[in-house]
C-alpha cells in the first residue's frame, strides 16, 4: 500500500500558497518534494492508482504531473513496468560536478566582494544550526547542506548565476540523497567552515581552493566510496 507521505496536511499548505493550483500541478509539487526530499527512496515505483485514491484526483492530472516529472530528469519509464523514481548514474554525478564548480566557485568569488554583514551572520547561523544536528539524519543534513549553497549563490548578487543555479536545483538535491552518509555530513560541515573562513578573510585563492575541494567530493566518493564509511 502507497504510504500517505503526510498528503492531507501537504495539500493544505499548497492550497493556501495557491488558492486556484490546479490538480496537475497539485499532483507535481508533491511528487517532487517526495523525490527531493528523500520521502521515496531512490528507485522506488509509482504506484498511479494508489496515488490518485490518496490525492482524490483523476488519472489525467497524475499523467501529466509524472510526464513533466519524466522531463525533469527526477522519474524514469522502465518499459511496461511503470515509473521510478531516478537514479543517478556516475556520468550524472560528474555532469552535475563540473557544472556546480563551473558556476559555484564564481558566484563565490562574487559573492565574497558583495556579501554584507548580515550575509555573513545568516552564512554563520547556517553553520551552527548543521553543527547541532544528527548527522544520521540525513534528509535534514541534505536540506542544511543545499540551503548553504544556496544562500552562498545568491550572495553573488548575479541575477544569471542564480538563475541557472536553481534550474538544476533538484538533480543536485537527488545526487545528494545518493552519495551522503553520515560519516561524510562531518566531512561536508568541515569543508563549509573552511568556505566561511576563507569569505571572511577575503581570501580568494584559498576560496577557490576550498570550494573546488567541496564539489568535487560527489565524484570523489563515486570513484572510491569506502574511503567515506566508517
Amino acid at each position: 500500500m502507497e504510504k500517505d507521505f503526510n498528503y492531507a496536511k501537504r495539500i493544505l499548505v499548497e492550497k493556501a500558497k495557491n488558492p486556484f493550483i490546479s490538480q496537475t500541478d497539485l499532483v507535481y509539487n508533491l511528487l517532487r518534494d517526495d523525490i527531493t526530499l528523500s520521502y521515496r527512496g531512490l528507485g522506488s515505483k509509482i504506484n498511479q492508482e494508489q496515488l490518485g485514491s490518496l490525492l482524490q484526483v483523476s488519472r489525467s492530472p497524475i499523467r501529466d504531473a509524472i510526464q513533466r516529472l519524466v522531463e525533469d530528469n527526477l522519474l524514469i519509464k522502465w518499459g511496461k513496468r511503470g515509473y521510478y523514481v531516478y537514479i543517478p548514474t556516475m556520468k550524472d554525478v560528474t555532469y552535475a560536478s563540473e557544472f556546480r564548480v563551473a558556476i559555484e566557485i564564481n558566484a563565490a568569488l562574487l559573492a565574497m566582494k558583495r556579501i554584507t554583514d548580515e550575509d555573513l551572520k545568516a552564512l554563520r547561523a547556517e553553520i551552527q544550526e548543521q553543527e547541532t544536528q544528527d548527522p544520521r539524519d540525513l534528509s535534514r543534513m541534505i536540506t542544511l547542506d543545499m540551503r548553504f549553497h544556496e544562500r552562498l549563490v545568491s550572495y553573488s548578487k548575479s541575477k544569471y548565476i542564480i538563475c541557472s543555479y536553481q534550474r538544476y536545483a533538484t538533480q543536485f538535491r537527488q545526487l545528494h540523497n545518493r552519495i551522503t552518509t553520515a560519516n561524510m555530513c562531518g566531512i561536508i560541515l568541515s569543508q563549509h567552515r573552511d568556505i566561511l573562513s576563507a569569505i571572511e578573510t577575503k581570501d580568494s585563492r584559498r576560496l577557490e581552493s576550498a570550494m573546488r575541494m567541496h564539489l568535487n567530493i560527489a565524484e570523489d566518493f563515486m570513484q572510491a566510496p569506502e574511503c567515506f564509511y566508517e
